[in-house]
């Protein structure tokens, strides 16, 4: 009897598919949450799972990525539930190893298809095993073979391979390397051309490489766009980066199918035995780990395993699993950092930045866990939180009599939903805070994606009566077409130009540009990452508007910033421009 894992937080969905598979006769494991859907895969092993993506606490994502990273649950069938449509979301559950997904709402025949598909595919894979481990594997020789003899193999294929390759180790100094080599384009020219097309030039690639490497080894098709590779021990690591080397600059080359030539883009990833571990899958795993690291520095590179990747990992998982319960368990801090009118030296407003205040670790800088945050959604709940949290502190403070407006950052997942509008409305009218004090910042590269669709998303905003910053501005598209077309009301100068703007004379350039184009535009100019008084004078020089930075205050708490605000009124009702003259 086949047992299936049903993980679902909707209580009546998750009793309708037990009803369902009940009725099937299959043995049933049920969980509500993803923590204890992992417990379950642990300790019962189930045939397959079917999970739900958006749950509370660990979500689909996170199941997923922990039931592939983990050997003992490698292979076992994950369908994804999904009230999703977007392909993107689709896409990436596919990338994370899902064997299929159903979307929301979806018929009783259409379940029970989805999981007898993953059944079959599972005899046909114990099947295939059994025939090849009767009858080998491709094997690269020191000769060219014959074209037609490379056939394509699976997983479990290789791993029976590697346990041969490991009886020729004659000395406790060789290594037995695990290439896995990404196809970046594979799919690409499959759309275009057709799936016969692909699977010929997944065929050219492995001729390609068996006529550059002249040595004995075996190589399969390995998942998607990827191929796997082992080759027998080596005693020189150096050897294995010249190997890696050029593996790579033979496949930068164009490969000619019938009448097209094709440029695939790769990179390597190389796990070796036993340095990084002793088991076949787990070395899969670490070369795929490795291999991510090479996509990251860009295309035909290539990146050699180390154990400090892992422990990067496993520690990244450990604090994405806690930033899930951070929001619920009020660990989450908002600080200020105050804006100060150049010529009045007034303290007129300031931007919010996300802090997590994590339990253990202190606290956590923003680059890694909003990062994390928006690998899996959860940004949407922050960017939230955050928008909400403000306008309440900046309604607190008018009623003590501060009137300034605050800035906060939005996600670009957040800014392409088109209930975004409707949720700052609904925060203001709850708050009841006057729509000018709140002021959205967004950076160019959330604008670009869709420019049309950002622009009247832009004036949504705008209508409310609420501001519009553009964050960042010169470090990234930085086209003026865009400053036509988008109703900002602020610039931000960003750190790089500001930075001893007094003393570079192509900084300086930029930056009085900048000002003027802006002003022009009916824009005000904010500089951000102000540290020294010279570059506070400089900025005041040429009819910058604001600035902010260390040099006047770092981000602070709500308390602190308070106290600065009444600090400054104070010192602007007894002497002006003493803030600027400290």
């Amino acid at each position: 009897m086949k047992k299936i894992l049903v993980i679902e937080d909707d209580v009546l969905l998750r009793r309708s598919l037990l009803k369902i598979l009940n009725a099937e006769g299959f043995q049933l494991l049920e969980a509500d949450n993803g923590q204890d859907g992992l417990e379950l895969l642990h300790t019962q092993q189930p045939d397959l799972v079917l999970c739900d993506l958006i749950m509370p606490n660990l979500d689909g994502y996170g199941v997923l990525e922990h039931l592939r990273s983990n050997p003992e649950t490698l292979s076992i069938p994950f369908i994804c539930l999904t009230a999703q449509h977007e392909r993107s979301n689709l896409r990436r559950i596919m990338e994370l190893g899902a064997d299929d997904y159903l979307t929301k709402p979806y018929s009783k025949s259409e379940l029970l298809a989805a999981i007898q598909a993953q059944f079959n595919k599972q005899e046909r894979v114990n099947f295939s095993v059994l025939l090849s481990e009767s009858q080998g594997l491709i094997q690269l020789t020191g000769n060219k073979q014959d074209e037609s003899q490379i056939n394509l193999s699976d997983q479990l294929s290789l791993q029976s391979k590697f346990k041969q390759i490991l009886k020729e180790i004659n000395s406790p100094e060789q290594s037995v390397p695990v290439f896995i080599l990404s196809l970046d384009r594979l799919e690409q020219f499959q759309d275009y051309l057709g799936a016969d097309y692909g699977d010929i030039l997944v065929q050219a690639v492995i001729n390609r490489i068996h006529d550059e490497l002249k040595r004995a080894g075996f190589i399969v098709k390995f998942k998607d766009e990827k191929i796997a590779l082992i080759l027998p021990p080596i005693s020189d690591q150096n050897e294995i980066e010249k190997i890696a080397i050029n593996l790579l600059s033979c496949l930068s080359k164009p490969i000619q199918i019938f009448d097209y030539k094709l440029l695939l883009g790769c990179c390597l990833g190389v796990s070796l035995y036993p340095q990084h571990d002793y088991h076949f899958d787990n070395l899969l795993i670490k070369a795929n780990i490795a291999l991510r690291q090479a996509q990251q520095q860009g295309t035909y590179s290539y990146f050699v395993y180390t154990n400090e990747i892992w422990t990067k990992i496993q520690d990244r998982f450990r604090l994405e699993i806690d930033l899930h319960h951070a929001l619920d368990k009020e660990e989450f801090i908002i600080h200020y950092q105050p804006q100060l009118d150049l010529k009045t030296g007034k303290i007129i407003g300031a931007e919010a930045l996300f802090r997590w205040q994590h339990p253990q670790r202190g606290l956590v800088p923003p680059i890694e866990c909003l990062s994390i945050a928006e690998e899996n959604d959860l940004i949407v709940e922050i960017d939230e939180w955050m928008i909400r949290q403000v306008c309440q502190q900046v309604k607190q403070w008018q009623n003590q009599g501060f009137e300034l407006s605050v800035a906060v950052n939005i996600s670009g997942v957040k800014f392409h939903q088109r209930n975004l509008g409707r949720y700052v409305m609904q925060v203001l009218k709850q708050t009841e805070l006057d729509p000018k004090y709140l002021e959205l910042e967004l950076t160019e590269s959330v604008l670009v994606k869709n420019p049309e669709r950002s622009v009247a998303m832009l004036h949504e905003l705008k209508d409310l009566g609420i501001g519009l910053s553009l964050d960042d501005f010169g470090t990234g598209y930085s086209s003026l077409s865009y400053l036509q077309k988008f109703p900002f009301d602020t610039l931000k100068l960003d750190r790089c130009f500001v930075q001893d703007v007094n003393l570079h004379v192509k900084n300086a350039a930029i930056v009085k540009a900048t000002i003027v184009m802006a002003h022009s535009l009916n824009m005000r100019v904010i500089a951000e990452g102000v540290e020294t008084k010279a570059e506070q004078q400089f900025l005041r020089d040429h009819e910058c508007d604001c600035l902010q930075g260390y040099w006047f205050s770092r981000p602070v708490e709500a308390r602190m910033f308070e106290q600065f605000i009444q600090a400054n009124s104070a010192a602007i009702a007894a002497k002006p421009l003493s803030t600027l003259e400290q």
